[in-house]
């Protein structure tokens, strides 16, 4: 997901406000909450994105969605993207928040594909290696990729640790192709 600059804007100034009024944890929350029931919510992703529906009417709608489910501040938020139209940036915004919160608090999102379930220790293993890679602490996601023939393959932001049997074996074929190439028989 490509992460438009409006979303981000919108993100830092909740962040900025949620710092100023020393409400970070209740708004986090709130972000969570909002990131959560957009995802879980094909019908409030409709809603968000249609331009059908004009802003006062969506504003209402939303409102009665997230009555008391949010704070103040988050509720008042929501009410002006709404009425500025942009309702449909809130799942970018909140995807936004978070990630400029775990950046401010030095943390990294890591996506980890392996050809089986990790357990426990191989799950812990990776994660300390990424964070001897990045230096910083790393909230890691896991999926099952049924291409890989073993091992895994993370990726943090534009880096990537391949540590897939497949890119094993490409590299042991470009070593072999390369001695292959300097190798000269014995006469």
């Amino acid at each position: 997901m490509v992460e438009s600059r409006a979303a981000h804007r919108y993100a830092k100034a909740m962040l900025e406000i949620a710092h100023e009024q020393n409400s970070l944890d209740a708004t986090v929350e709130d972000f969570r909450t909002l990131e959560h029931a957009i995802a879980d919510s094909r019908e409030l992703q409709n809603l968000l994105a249609t331009p059908v529906i004009d802003a006062e009417k969506k504003a209402k709608l939303l409102g009665e969605i997230f009555q008391g489910k949010l704070g103040e501040i988050t509720e008042k938020f929501l009410l002006l993207l709404t009425k500025k139209g942009r309702a449909q940036l809130l799942w970018n915004i909140a995807v936004s928040f978070r990630k400029q919160l775990d950046r401010e608090k030095g943390i990294v999102t890591a996506d980890v594909s392996s050809a089986v379930e990790l357990n426990d220790e191989l799950r812990k293993s990776i994660e300390r290696r990424l964070h001897e890679m990045t230096g910083k602490t790393v909230s890691a996601t896991y999926r099952i990729d049924e291409g890989l023939l073993g091992g895994f393959v993370a990726r943090i932001d534009n880096r990537m640790m391949d540590a897939s049997v497949r890119h094993q074996l490409e590299r042991l074929h470009d070593a072999l192709a390369e001695e292959a190439g300097t190798w000269t028989p014995a006469l």
